[in-house]
């Protein structure tokens, strides 16, 4: 393949099926990186949602990872009137 050209499929957008996130840590991973997107959207509710969801399927992920921790009590702390917000800063 010369420069410039594209291998066939590259970039597009892959499916995600239930096997493939079947294990919970894998589920919170996937709620962890969402929550990630939507900070970066500037979307507190939504991202305040995900790191909820992201705590029912592994507690760890969210409490013991620190990058994940730091943007939870960032978002607690900038956006408290936020539905979920204190429920968040609870279960840090």
């Amino acid at each position: 393949m010369g420069p410039g050209r594209r291998r066939r499929g590259a970039g597009r957008r892959t499916r995600t099926t239930r096997r493939a996130v079947s294990h919970p840590e894998r589920r919170a991973r996937l709620h962890t990186d969402l929550a990630r997107a939507h900070v970066l959207r500037h979307e507190p509710e939504p991202a305040i949602a995900r790191l909820l969801a992201a705590y029912q399927h592994a507690p760890g992920e969210v409490r013991d990872r620190t990058s994940i921790r730091s943007i939870a009590v960032e978002l607690v702390q900038q956006h408290r009137h936020v539905p979920g917000a204190r429920e968040l800063a609870a279960l840090l």
